[in-house]
This record gives structure tokens, C-alpha cells and sequence, in this order.
């Protein structure tokens, strides 16, 4: 029934650390648990960039502890949330800014990281982020306008690439000022052959 006062003491990479006191009913038998504060680093993920198709840069910065350097820091890489069979990719150790690109990677497809720091007391991680690879654009050839005449013209072109994807649509755009668009007069000519 008595009110006790506990505090605990660890050693940890030759360094000894106070918990905060925990005060708590004395009863036959106890479990106290006791907190403590390690000195661990500020990990943050940053915001992936130059994503193209098939790469993208991770970035990442750390703040440490002077007492307790990061030995290694990288990124846990997946193509999911849990980070379920993470790939770790390393990427040196210290503090500040760091970043990695990860490439190979599949065409507009999602993947999830977060950031890590390592410390002879333990692992830190960053917040987890996510980005989308780019679709690659399909390529296109113009051909030669033929047959020109006072109100029409003969034009088309050919795909070379589809970008991996199925066409939507394929055809000629035309305008009285330079470099037409689809906002301007177009065809949708056929998807199903390359040569329009």
C-alpha cells in the first residue's frame, strides 16, 4: 500500500541512461515499466524526385546525435505500404542530406520508402512516402503533307512505340499558328494500326 518512487538505469554503447521516475501503490508483486529517452537522430524523409519511367531519386536528411553518429543510413524500398519484403538500400552514413536512385523499376507503378538512420543504440526511421514512375509517351513519326490543294491536304503519320500501353486514339492536329494540339482541329483516326 505503500506509494514508491522507481527510476531505471541502462547501459547502452558504454553510456549510462536515467528513465523518468514512475511513483505507483506497492502491492505483492509488481511490473513497472520504465521509459526511457535515448539520444536518438531526427530522421526525415523528403520527397522523391527526377522520377522518370524507370528511376527516381530517394532523399532523405538526419540529424544526429554528436555523441552517437550514424554508422549507416539508406531507405527501405517496396512496392507497398507495410514495406512488406523491403529492399535496403544503403546509402553511406553520417548526418545531413543523403539520397539514393533506386532504377529498374517498373513503368507507372507505385512504390513506398522511408528513410533510417543506424546508432550503437538503435534505428531510426523516417516518415513513409510514396510516388508514381511516369507512363512513357508513346512515339510518333508526321509525315510529309501531300496533295494540297485550296481546302485540303493529305496527311498522317505512324507510331513506333505505343509507351507500353494500348492506344487511346491517334490522328493529325492542324492549325494556323504553330505547333497544333489536340485543342485545335484533329482527327482520331483508328488506334489499331500503327501507319494512319
Amino acid at each position: 500500500g505503500d506509494i514508491m518512487s522507481y527510476k531505471g538505469y541502462a547501459h547502452l554503447a558504454g553510456t549510462e541512461f536515467e528513465s523518468a521516475p514512475v511513483a505507483q501503490g506497492q502491492d505483492s508483486s509488481e511490473l513497472i515499466s520504465l521509459l526511457f529517452e535515448l539520444p536518438l537522430p531526427t530522421v526525415t524523409t523528403r520527397s522523391a524526385t527526377n522520377i522518370s519511367p524507370t528511376t527516381a531519386q530517394l532523399n532523405g536528411t538526419i540529424t544526429a546525435h554528436p555523441d552517437y553518429p550514424v554508422t549507416e543510413r539508406g531507405f527501405l524500398f517496396a512496392d507497398n505500404d507495410q514495406l512488406t519484403d523491403a529492399e535496403n538500400y544503403s546509402s553511406g552514413s553520417g548526418g545531413g542530406y543523403f539520397q539514393y536512385t533506386a532504377s529498374n523499376l517498373q513503368v507507372a507503378h507505385r512504390y513506398y520508402f522511408r528513410a533510417y538512420a543506424l546508432t550503437a543504440i538503435g534505428t531510426t526511421y523516417g516518415n513513409l512516402f510514396f510516388f508514381d514512375t511516369q507512363a512513357e509517351l508513346p512515339v510518333v513519326h508526321t509525315d510529309s503533307v501531300t496533295n494540297v490543294k485550296a481546302s485540303q491536304a493529305t496527311c498522317g503519320g505512324v507510331v513506333t512505340y505505343n509507351g507500353g500501353e494500348p492506344l487511346i486514339a491517334q490522328g493529325v492536329c492542324w492549325s494556323t499558328s504553330p505547333n497544333p494540339s489536340v485543342s485545335d482541329n484533329h482527327t482520331n483516326d483508328s488506334s489499331n494500326t500503327e501507319a494512319f
